[in-house]
């Protein structure tokens, strides 16, 4: 299959990358700077694109096309100068489902976040909420994965987050004291994909 995934540079996206090409599919990356990408997995087509800048289905055909499935693993942890969450976890994701719909590509999958909501205050989660309705209520075939904290050898987000606090010696954060933690491995995320 050619399977186009976004974020493939990332935490997850690089692990999933790496499973699909095992299975011996061929793969298309996108990401912002794919420069460290391409030097790690060569085997991967790589497009340099900013998803907050591809918000409508007309950019997004181009990028689809020829493809047999999309994996959006791409995702930003807040707003600031490089990142608007409204536009990478919504506005682009709706844009690329009508492509994929135009362009003939049936099968998408979605990673999201295990607090996605559409009810949230938070606004990582209520955007990624947005960006998994515009996936569950299109024609695709779709499948929408809710991890939770990511757990891989590298050090991303929350993983690195952690990390940071176990190195403190009887310090225990009272950040969120009731909201459980729930791991799973990035070679779960990968194999589920």
């Amino acid at each position: 299959m050619k399977i186009l995934v976004l974020g493939g540079y990332g935490l997850i996206g690089d692990a999933i990358i790496g499973r699909l090409l095992r299975d011996g599919h061929h793969v298309t990356g996108l990401g912002r700077d794919i420069r460290d990408a391409g030097r790690r997995r060569p085997a991967v087509h790589w497009i340099a694109a900013d998803m907050s800048k591809l918000l409508a289905a007309e950019v997004w055909r181009p990028v689809v096309a020829g493809m047999d499935a999309v994996v959006n693993a791409a995702g930003a942890l807040q707003d600031g100068p490089p990142d608007s969450l409204d536009a990478v976890h919504r506005a682009s994701v709706v844009a690329l489902v009508a492509a994929c719909k135009q362009a003939g590509v049936h099968r998408f999958a979605q990673i999201s976040a295990i607090g996605a909501d559409l009810a949230s205050e938070n606004p990582f989660f209520s955007t990624k909420a947005q960006g998994d309705k515009a996936v569950a209520s299109s024609s695709l075939e779709w499948t929408i994965l809710r991890p939770g904290l990511v757990i891989a050898p590298a050090a991303y987000g929350g993983t690195a987050l952690l990390r940071a606090l176990a190195a403190f010696p009887g310090f225990i954060p009272a950040v969120m004291p009731r909201q459980p933690i729930q791991t799973v491995a990035v070679t779960d995320v990968a194999e589920a994909v």
